[in-house]
Parts: structure tokens; C-alpha cells; sequence
């Protein structure tokens, strides 16, 4: 028996005591009430010894069971196989398996805070997609999992059966790279209504604007130029045969000689090419010098919180200089931007581009390296008598000095007309503020004179070299060995003989003719062996005295918005750009700890699908450190990445399908060292019970049943899919049962 409380058809609360049992005919069990109590409120306020009484005796059902299977699990724990009462409960458990529950954690966060299926819904049917798969389901899931586990998406399918539920068993790969597609398709519809979301929770104006691209590679030698081609012959190569038999039984390389020499089918390939779009992956400079593979780029705007406004993919061969105003006008409509600040490094500072921010009505504050002034500022704005002590926001002085400069510039792009068929002319008027710092100018110095030593000894040795504008190498004069005074030629006939090793080893070329490719790699060699012979001849001077005067100076060019009125003060500007690291930031969590490259994806809406999981997550991360910020904590992404590894439930059961969920938590590290600080900082163990506080998901019991667990959560259903009892059958079985 058991006591129940249920509310009667005028919405009030009665107390009965109830009573169950089986009923073996229609195999159900049957209810029935031993004694109504009346009223609960009344009979609690009015009998309360007697109502405890009840309580300590019957209480409630659920309650009770549960009560008493963590009193046979603490008792064995405490006393082992002493307690004999607790074996007969315990010796029926065959399986444990663990299971992460980070996706019921973080579903607070998506579903209610960003409200994405809600979204996800309304746009499958308004857009009548037709579609058979939750697009929510799969972008939460694929989002979630680039926090803790990232992993390619078929790798994605096969752990989904570790996480509680299965949150992705109906789902196959042709959903999850379908649904890659839709989101491409969507891309700007999803981030206005997340950014709508983020207004709601994060106060923000979006006056100030972080901006960076980086690049991510794919794990294959050719450029979509190349595979653009090859996807061309094989539609002209199915339409040709379609039209005419004969060309059926012709294998496919006597086929594509067929259309190399007709000029109709030629035409008709240039055409098929054309339709398939610009190429994405292309081969292009990269700052991870993968130089060998194809890239994307990613130009990416964030705001003051560090939190990611949207995101545009573009070419990996297209220049970083020339994504930043397409992006920019881009966000400047669809997200309600204006008078704004756009901060930038150094390599965005084209006299172009900054022309055309203010013709957006944007301001900007660039970084400009004091190497890039002109000869008659270095010698004319240099002299530290002139500079002023730079004080912080709050009036205090700092180390930093600084001056500020007129500045005026003036480019012509060749590539664009004016209406007079001239060339476009690009004016910009600001101001340049020069900042020294006697630390930076240490740390400048420093790094030239361990430079100058490897160059020196480069020098020495006449080393092989290519000219360089990085590292030591760019104080290294170069040559040809006759430049100098004794000719040095045992270079050459290094290079000469390794060149007839190789020949005699590939043997003569017989064929007449040579592709277009070989051509190309024939004077590419040629330019590798000139460049083979160029040695060390001496140190420049001149490049090594530049970099001493310019050591410990550095610029910002910065304008207020055109239609502010606000002037910007020196403490405002330098502490501008000193938040751009935000940004840098948002890209090393993007590819450290999400890995967004290498790309497992080749399709341009698969790629820009996978960039927009990539910053959902970045979005979800950020959220969640500002809710911690909101506790007066601090957590880095690589915390909570280990946290969310950690948040996992040991599953007891003893037929695979009936199971009891206990709480784990892996023993954190000692500390070995003799002192020991105290620190503010949280530890792994209090950061994942605070996570569970401010997810609004605390689970009050340290054993749960799976109803338990549903409740916790605020789920309406959940369930172990047959997958997870299979695995549990194969591998979690208990052997000694």
C-alpha cells in the first residue's frame, strides 16, 4: 500500500491511501482505494502527527522503492559481501554500461534558450520541405558533440549509442548529410533567428564588430577545378551514350579522347563545367602551410561578447582582403548593424578597404605594423620625445606611450573603371595612433639578435636558400655561388649530379608527346633547380637595421563611425584592438578543440552545412561561459570540453531493458606537489555540479530510474533504443553471471 494525493474534477487535492494488485485474466495491475483522508491540505494542517505517521509507514510508492534501492547499494558499498541482504538484490544485475548524458544536459540550451526546433518545425513547413528527419534532432546533436567529441559525421552515427537515448538512432547518413544540405540552403534564415535568440539573453548593441578569416584544409591533393572536370565528363559521358549507341561500348578514356577532338562536344563540356559553379576547394596560401592541399576560407564576425554574428565560406585561392567588405555589407543588412566599429588585423588594412567601411557608414580600428610605415615616418614620428604616457580607461598611467598621427592615403585599383574609364582612385583620411612599449621593444630585440645568429652562421656557410620575408632568412642577402669571390661550385655539381642520378634511374622518356601538365611541371622543376643553386652570401644590413628602429612600435589606424559623434580616446583605442583576441580566440576553439579541419565533406553546401554546426557550437560554448560569468566563474572551452567528456550515468540492469541509472564522476588527479596554493578557481568536480545547477538539471538522487531521469529533464519521453540493450547484451554482460 501507498499513499497517493489526486486532484478531484473541482481541482482539489484529496489524500487516499491506496492499495495494488495483480489481475493475472487481463494482466494489468488493478488500483483501489483503502481510505480517503479527505482533503490533503485540511488533513495535513490538521493532523500532522498523524499524517507523518502515515507517511514513515506507507509514503510514497515511487519514493519508497527508490529509497530502498540506494539503501542496498550504500549498504554493500560500506560493508561488502557482510551484507548478506544486499547479494540477493546485487546478484541480479548483469549489465553496466556508462552512458553520457551531455545531449539531456545541453537540450535546455537549445531548445528553450535559442527555441531551435521550434524554428527547425516552422521552417519545414513553410518551406514544405517534405522531409522525413528532424533537422533540430541532427544539427543539436552534431553540435553538441563537436564540444566534446569531434569526429567526422559516420564516426558521429557510431557514438551516438554511448550518449542516453540514442539521440540519433533513426537517423541514417543520407539524413545527416541531407540535412547538411538544408542547413547550407538556410544558412542566413538560422543565424538571424539564433542572433534574435542572443539579443534575448545577452545584452548587446552590435557596435562593435570583430572580423578574421583563417582557412581549413581537405585531406586530398586535388582542387574542385580539377573534380569539376572530371564530374563534367561523366554527365557529357552518360548523355553521349544515351544519344547514341555506339558510343555504349567505347571505355570511357577512348570516350573522353572522343570529346577532347570534336569542338561541338568540347563546347558542350565547357558549358556542364560552368553549370556546376564556381569551384570551392582550391588550392591557395595557408597559414597552417598545408600548401599541398585544397582550402576554404572562413571569414568570420563576432561581437564585443565574443559570441558569432555569421559567417560567409568562400574560395581557398580568393585573398582575405577582398571576403571582408562582401561580409560585411552582408551582416550590415541582415543583422540591424549600424554605426559600428569593425576591428581588424593588419592584413585587412588595404586603403580600399577601409575607403569603402566608412562608405558603409562603419568605423574601423586596424592594426598596422610599424615595418609597413614609409621611410620619412619612421625617420620623422619616431622620437620618443614626442610621445605621451598612455593612461588605461579608468585614468590610471600605464608603460604603454603613445602619439597620434595624420593619416592620408591614396590607391588606385587597375582592375576597376571609373565612368572616365580610369582607374577606381580609394582615398582614406584618419588618424594613426604609434604606441611604444619598452617590454615589446626587449622582446623585438631579442628575437633579432637570435635571428641574426642563425643568419650569421647561415652566411658562413654559404648555405642553400630560398629568399624569405620571415624568421632569420630575411637577413640573409642571396645569390648565385659567381657572385662571390671564390665561385663556389660543388653546390652545382650536387645539384647536377643528383639531377643525372634521377635520369638514370627514370630511364629515358620515349613518348613524342607531353600533356599540358607535364609542360608546366617540366619549367616548375627547371625553377626549383635555379632556386637550388641561389646560396647565402651575406647578412642585410639593411633589413636587420629596420627592424631595430622599428623594434617596440607598433600602429592602429582608427575612425569613429560617420554618423557619431563620439570621439575616440587614446586608453579606447588601444584597448580595441587588444580585444581582438576574442576573435583569435573563436578560431583556435574552432580548430583545436572542434577540428573543424581537415573537411570530411567535398560538396559546397555539405561544407558550408559543416562551418554552420561548427558555429552553433562555438555559439552553444560561449552561452554557456556567459552563464557561468553570471555565478562570478570563469570555465575555458578545454574545462568544459572535459566536463561534458565526464557527465555520464553507470547503467545497472538486469535483463537489458529494466535499468538503474548511477551517478559517475571519474576521481580527479592528485596533486603531487609540496606546496599546494589556494586558488578561486573550480575544480573539474564542482564545475560539472555547477553545469547541472545552471543547466537547471540537478538530479536529486544519486540512483535513478529512467523515469526519474525523464522528469529531471523536462522530457516527454525516453527510452534506450534496441540498439543500446543489444550492445549492453554484447559487451557490458557481467561474466561472472
Amino acid at each position: 500500500m501507498f499513499l497517493s494525493e489526486k486532484k478531484n474534477s473541482n481541482g482539489l487535492y484529496y489524500l487516499y491511501l491506496m492499495d495494488s494488485s495483480y489481475n493475472a485474466t487481463t494482466k494489468r495491475s488493478v488500483l483501489r482505494v483503502v481510505q480517503n483522508f479527505g482533503r490533503a491540505e485540511d488533513f495535513k494542517k490538521d493532523k500532522p502527527d498523524e499524517y507523518a505517521k502515515l507517511v514513515e509507514k506507507y509514503g510514497n510508492k515511487k519514493d519508497r522503492a527508490q529509497s530502498d534501492q540506494e539503501k542496498v547499494i550504500r549498504q554493500f558499498i560500506t560493508e561488502g559481501e557482510q551484507a548478506a541482504d544486499c547479494m540477493d538484490l546485487l546478484s541480479k544485475i548483469k549489465y553496466v554500461m556508462p552512458q553520457n548524458i551531455t545531449n539531456l544536459v545541453l537540450r535546455k540550451l537549445w531548445y528553450h534558450d535559442l527555441q531551435m526546433p521550434k524554428f527547425f518545425d516552422y521552417l519545414t513547413r513553410h518551406e514544405a520541405l517534405g522531409i522525413e528527419y528532424s533537422i533540430s534532432d541532427i544539427a543539436f546533436y552534431f553540435s553538441m558533440l563537436k564540444l566534446m567529441y569531434p569526429s567526422s559525421y559516420l564516426e558521429g552515427l557510431e557514438l551516438s549509442p554511448r550518449f542516453l537515448g540514442d539521440p540519433v538512432a533513426d537517423y541514417t547518413s543520407d539524413d545527416v548529410y541531407r540535412c547538411l544540405h538544408v542547413l547550407a540552403e538556410y544558412k542566413d534564415s538560422i543565424m538571424q533567428h539564433v542572433n534574435k535568440k542572443i539579443d534575448v539573453l545577452v545584452p548587446r548593441e552590435k557596435t562593435l564588430l570583430f572580423f578574421d578569416c583563417t582557412n581549413c584544409y581537405f585531406e586530398t591533393p586535388y582542387n574542385d577545378t580539377y573534380w569539376n572536370r572530371k564530374k563534367a565528363y561523366r554527365i557529357l559521358r552518360r548523355k553521349l551514350r544515351k544519344e547514341n549507341k555506339k558510343f555504349k561500348e567505347l571505355p570511357d578514356k577512348e570516350l573522353n579522347r572522343i570529346i577532347d577532338d570534336t569542338p561541338a562536344y568540347t563546347a558542350m563540356l565547357e558549358q556542364i563545367i560552368d553549370s556546376l559553379g564556381d569551384p570551392l576547394r582550391m588550392h591557395g596560401p595557408s597559414k597552417e602551410r598545408r600548401f599541398d592541399l585544397p582550402l576554404v576560407s572562413i571569414a568570420l564576425v563576432v561581437d564585443e561578447h565574443a559570441i558569432p554574428i555569421d559567417f560567409m565560406v568562400f574560395p581557398g585561392n580568393q585573398a582575405e582582403t577582398s571576403t571582408l567588405i562582401e561580409i560585411v555589407r552582408d551582416v550590415k543588412v541582415k543583422h540591424d548593424i549600424r554605426n559600428a566599429v569593425l576591428v581588424a588585423d593588419g592584413a585587412l588594412n588595404g586603403t580600399k578597404n577601409l575607403s569603402k567601411l566608412l562608405e558603409e557608414g562603419l568605423g574601423f580600428s586596424v592594426a598596422k605594423s610599424a615595418l609597413t610605415f614609409s621611410d620619412k615616418l619612421r625617420e620623422s614620428e619616431l622620437d620618443l620625445d614626442t610621445f605621451e604616457i598612455m593612461n588605461d580607461e579608468a585614468g590610471n598611467p600605464t608603460s604603454m606611450r603613445y602619439k597620434i598621427v595624420d593619416y592620408h592615403n591614396v590607391k588606385y585599383d587597375m582592375n576597376g573603371k571609373d565612368k572616365n574609364g580610369k582607374s577606381t582612385k580609394y582615398t582614406i583620411d584618419c588618424k594613426m595612433m604609434i604606441t611604444f612599449s619598452e617590454d615589446r621593444q626587449k622582446r623585438d630585440l631579442a628575437i633579432i639578435e637570435d635571428n641574426v645568429r642563425l643568419a650569421e652562421a647561415a652566411v658562413e656557410k654559404h648555405e642553400q636558400m630560398q629568399v624569405s620575408t620571415n624568421g632569420w632568412k630575411q637577413y640573409v642577402r642571396i645569390g648565385d655561388p659567381s657572385q662571390l669571390n671564390e665561385p663556389d661550385t660543388t653546390t652545382e655539381k650536387k645539384a647536377d649530379n643528383a639531377e643525372n642520378e634521377q635520369q638514370k634511374d627514370n630511364g629515358p622518356d620515349t613518348s613524342s608527346e607531353k600533356s599540358s601538365d607535364s609542360v608546366q611541371n617540366s619549367e616548375k622543376e627547371k625553377k626549383k633547380k635555379e632556386l637550388k643553386k641561389q646560396i647565402a652570401l651575406s647578412l642585410n644590413e639593411d633589413a636587420i637595421s629596420k627592424r631595430k628602429q622599428c623594434a617596440g612600435f607598433a600602429g592602429i589606424l582608427y575612425h569613429e563611425p560617420p554618423d557619431s559623434t563620439d570621439e575616440f580616446t587614446p586608453a579606447y583605442v588601444s584597448s580595441l584592438y587588444h580585444q581582438l583576441v576574442q576573435i583569435e580566440e573563436c578560431f583556435r576553439i574552432m580548430k583545436n578543440d572542434f577540428e573543424i579541419r581537415p573537411v570530411y565533406v567535398r560538396e559546397d553546401q555539405s561544407i558550408n552545412g559543416h562551418v554552420l554546426i561548427c558555429v552553433l557550437a562555438l555559439i552553444m560554448i560561449r552561452l554557456i561561459q556567459r552563464k557561468f560569468m553570471e555565478e562570478g566563474y570563469s570555465v575555458t572551452a578545454q574545462q568544459l570540453q572535459k566536463i561534458l567528456l565526464d557527465l555520464k550515468l553507470m547503467t545497472l540492469s538486469s535483463d537489458g531493458k529494466n535499468c538503474l541509472f548511477l551517478k559517475s564522476l571519474e576521481v580527479e588527479k592528485r596533486n603531487c606537489l609540496r606546496t599546494e596554493k589556494e586558488s578561486k578557481d573550480l575544480s573539474e568536480k564542482e564545475i560539472g555540479e555547477k553545469m547541472m545547477k545552471i543547466m537547471n538539471c540537478e538530479m536529486e538522487h544519486s540512483i535513478n530510474t529512467l523515469e526519474q531521469i525523464r522528469k529531471c529533464f523536462h522530457l516527454k519521453s525516453l527510452k534506450c533504443s534496441e540498439y543500446q540493450s543489444e550492445l549492453m547484451n554484447k559487451y557490458y554482460c557481467n561474466a561472472s553471471t
